[in-house]
């Protein structure tokens, strides 16, 4: 079956499947660090990070072309470096296909400036194949851009995604680590600094690693999803995110859910964010 053909099979329980076999959560994360490393000044560490998310027989469809390899790619996103480049995800599916085949599918606005200073404006489609390594996060293979328009009319107003989408790889992050925490807390070191604090709605703190230890471990099989995040941009490297999330508990079929506020840090230069404080409420 060819990635387009994709687009138009049933999607029925996507995230309710994916979690049986493969926490969707770091799908999307994937996705959206992709795409943020597109969206800032590059050099050679985020060169490095990026050409890291995908397989080394990675394959680009575009309106540009077709790109068959790391090296290609490598020089197209040289060339993307002179641009200025936004990507506002309207929607965001998982798809799990027979056969252990994975897809992510998103609705995007996409916003660029031209080093002439040419502003232009389309909506399209991505289809991003992914595969899972013996090791690590899931991997991008393929990407195919379909149904591309152009937005005729006024001069767009150009308007940053890059926090947005570098915040989404973070938040995604986090819930595939507390959905897979057994198999490696310490991946969790990787968005949270030595200074943390986490704030609950009946008063109490944990503000370091035993303490935190003790908390994923209480939560151990509960499967989280997000469900609405919205992300504010404080200043240019801080981002507050307000989510919304939904899990269950083991041998319960109670939806339970939680509204949670996260004050983020942000080096570019770092895999991730980091979650300086975050305080989580249970909704009713």
């Amino acid at each position: 079956m060819e990635l387009t053909e994709v687009l138009n099979q049933p999607k029925t329980d996507q995230i309710e499947k994916a979690a049986l076999n493969f926490d969707c959560n770091a799908f999307f994360s994937q996705y959206f660090k992709f795409l943020s490393l597109l969206e800032f000044e590059l050099n050679d560490s985020r060169i490095q990070s990026h050409m890291n998310l995908l397989t080394n027989d990675f394959i680009l469809n575009s309106v540009d072309g077709i790109i068959k390899s790391k090296v290609d790619y490598l020089r197209r996103i040289n060339i993307l470096g002179s641009w200025k480049n936004a990507r506002h995800i309207l929607s965001v599916n998982f798809i799990e296909k027979e056969n252990n085949r994975f897809f992510v599918e998103t609705d995007i606005l996409y916003l660029n400036i031209l080093p002439n200073n040419e502003t232009s404006k389309y909506t399209l489609q991505h289809l991003v194949e992914f595969v899972i390594p013996e090791n690590g996060l899931p991997l991008i293979k393929h990407i195919a851009t379909n149904n591309v328009k152009y937005c005729s009319g006024e001069k767009p107003v150009f308007i940053h995604s890059y926090h947005v989408n570098r915040s989404k790889s973070l938040a995604y992050y986090w819930f595939h680590c507390l959905n897979t925490f057994e198999s490696n807390p310490e991946n969790f070191k990787a968005i949270i600094p030595l200074k943390f604090c986490i704030e609950f709605d009946d008063s109490t703190k944990i503000n370091n690693w035993i303490e935190f230890t003790k908390w994923l471990y209480k939560r151990k099989n509960q499967h989280y999803k997000i469900t609405d995040i919205f992300v504010e941009l404080v200043n240019t490297n801080v981002y507050k995110l307000k989510i919304q999330t939904e899990y269950q508990k083991p041998n319960d079929s109670t939806i339970y859910k939680t509204y949670e506020i996260w004050d983020v840090e942000n080096n570019p230069d770092y895999q991730y964010p980091k979650i300086k404080h975050m305080s989580i409420a249970k909704l009713d």
